[in-house]
């Protein structure tokens, strides 16, 4: 089964998992940078199609976005692009999508791990998933869209 799953925001990845061992990492800041959504939306959606093409992708695992108190209207607008330009891509592509929470999956895959926050990721990508290079670039510290969207993968595949 191939299994996307996807961190939508900025800074955040998609990481798709074929078959048991072999992965594609997209890292959403390694394209969008400072630019806003709509200046590379066709990178965005290319890489899908060319994935989906390649290997193609039984679910999708979308994190649905939820405002959070203090969160300014020009973060949650540019969240909501994010997320809506994945969702399109991925309805587009006919491909099947299921749309949990953060507290839903954390719920589900991190609960038992100690730590806090993205390190609780950090450490059930390493664990899981040791061929996903969570310092892509000249990274120091890991990726935690990478490693939050090999997560939402993990999820997907168990069935949620």
């Amino acid at each position: 089964m191939n299994v996307l799953g996807i961190d939508p925001g900025k800074a955040g990845a998609a990481v798709l998992l074929v078959g048991r061992e072999d992965h594609a990492v997209f890292a959403c800041d390694d394209v969008v940078g400072g630019a806003r959504w709509e200046a590379v939306h066709q990178q965005v959606t290319g890489w899908l199609r060319s994935m989906h093409a390649s290997y193609p992708i039984d679910l999708a695992v979308l994190e649905l976005h939820a405002g959070r108190p203090g969160e300014g209207a020009v973060s949650a607008r540019t969240i909501g692009i994010g997320w809506g330009l994945w969702l399109g891509a991925l309805s587009g592509l006919g491909i099947h999508t299921i749309m949990p929470t953060a507290a839903r999956w954390t719920g589900a895959m991190l609960a038992d791990l100690p730590g806090e926050g993205k390190e609780r990721s950090i450490a059930l990508c390493s664990a899981q998933l040791p061929h996903i290079n969570l310092l892509p670039g000249r990274r120091r510290r890991p990726h935690d869209g990478i490693a939050d969207a090999a997560c939402l993968a993990l999820y997907g595949r168990r069935g949620q």
